[in-house]
């Protein structure tokens, strides 16, 4: 069923009755709210809820069984529910542009995520369950006010891209370097004063962002990766080795 546009300020309880409907789409609407019979949607595996006017979801919401896409962009979310967790089946999360402070701590149990987006939040932290998204290739977690990273971010074995630009970071955990799949890495407009010396850890790592901080020095070991972007620009670096001429896009 789609309804976007439609200017919707409420759903009625009848939609509890649509027990076979597999997709949902209710984007770009003015609705507020969601009624608890959305729980009896148990054959639904996608649902759109971007684009309106909500302040919280019902915890009703995290008892759907089917559920593999769920994108709750650009509402006014302040937090999540903490049953999130039983989401399992979810593979694609999209909570990016909200109001929201931190992640529930069962957001680790969503181990059949791939893709993850809170990008535009109000983030400080992110759960230390993080790290137990073993399927996740995907984490968007761009302009928000983190200031650090858990270390088990580092057991995210399948992560192949990781957006962190426009956040508060002052340092990287050690354990980052430990992402083997890694190939895209965005670290733009933070505070970082040095990145982890062991970078020849990232042996996938193509495309390397890193403007617009407080670095002083180019890490020695980005000379072992293979990279073919890799941006500098807007920090302290005064020496420029001669071998980051080999790298195809380099800005400096």
């Amino acid at each position: 069923m789609a309804l976007p546009g439609t200017t919707l300020t409420e759903v009625e309880d009848w939609l509890g009755d649509l027990r076979r409907l597999t997709m949902l789409n209710l984007s770009d609407n003015r609705l507020t709210a969601l009624p608890e019979q959305v729980g009896e949607l148990r054959a639904l595996t996608h649902l759109q809820l971007d684009r309106n006017q909500l302040k919280q979801l019902p915890d009703a919401l995290t008892t759907l069984p089917s559920l593999t896409t769920l994108d709750v962009s650009r509402n006014k979310l302040t937090a999540l529910p903490d049953q999130l967790g039983n989401l399992t089946t979810l593979t694609e999360f999209t909570p990016a542009n909200n109001r929201l402070t931190a992640l529930p701590e069962s957001l680790g149990n969503l181990t059949a995520l791939t893709t993850l987006d809170v990008s535009r939040n109000r983030l400080a932290t992110l759960p230390e369950s993080i790290g137990d998204l073993e399927h996740l290739y995907l984490l968007e977690a761009a302009n928000n006010r983190l200031t650090e990273l858990p270390d088990s971010i580092g057991r995210l074995t399948r992560l192949g891209r990781l957006i962190l630009t426009n956040n508060h970071l002052t340092h990287l955990p050690a354990t980052i370097t430990d992402l083997s799949a890694l190939s895209m890495l965005y670290l733009s407009d933070n505070h970082l004063t040095a990145l982890p010396p062991a970078m020849s850890g990232l042996t996938h790592l193509t495309w390397l962002f890193a403007d617009d901080n407080q670095l002083t020095e180019v890490p020695p070991d980005l000379r072992n990766l293979h990279l073919t972007r890799l941006d500098l620009r807007g920090n302290a670096i005064r020496h420029h080795p001669d071998w980051l001429a080999a790298i195809d896009h380099c800005a400096l």
